[in-house]
């Protein structure tokens, strides 16, 4: 490790201030690492559950816009473009919860507000469907994750389109 940090400091020996940061890098690691040992295993399985959550939904957020902006045309037939990617806002997408580590195992419960219009829902399946599909083509997936649905009650937003 030393001789990799070293070979790093040669590397980039014209960058200012360089050894520096990488110095100041490796005690942050390590006093994180520290703190990661000594935190107690069942909040930091809280922490951990809680970020899988939110890489969930990054992930699904950003598979979402990708589809978006590939089939925009054809979407646009379908559905109202006003509010289209006001809908893919972090804090109009769907909570999941799945505590498992392998969610093949058990289905993934989808907590789906319940102001939102069946147009609303069919559009999010609808750009989920063509990331399924054009995923599958290219890594030869021929199964999706279970779901399970289930309404939750929240406030309708002020900003959200009628067709939301």
């Amino acid at each position: 490790m030393r001789l990799a940090l070293l070979g790093y400091k040669e590397e980039f020996a014209d960058v200012p201030g360089f050894a520096q940061r990488l110095r100041k890098m490796c005690k942050d690691h390590y006093y994180n690492k520290r703190a990661l040992s000594s935190r107690d295993p069942t909040k930091q399985d809280t922490i951990n559950r809680r970020n899988r959550r939110r890489n969930r939904k990054e992930k699904k957020l950003a598979r979402r816009r990708n589809m978006l902006d590939r089939h925009k045309r054809s979407l646009e037939e379908e559905f109202p473009t006003a509010g289209m990617e006001m809908l893919l806002n972090r804090k109009y997408t769907s909570d999941e919860e799945s505590d498992d580590e392998d969610p093949t195992t058990s289905p993934i419960s989808v907590l789906r507000p319940s102001y939102r219009s069946d147009n609303a829902n069919r559009f999010l399946e609808r750009l989920d469907e063509l990331h399924f599909v054009s995923s599958r083509i290219r890594r030869h997936q021929s199964t999706r994750i279970p779901r399970s649905v289930m309404l939750v009650e929240r406030a309708v937003p002020e900003e959200l389109p009628r067709w939301m």
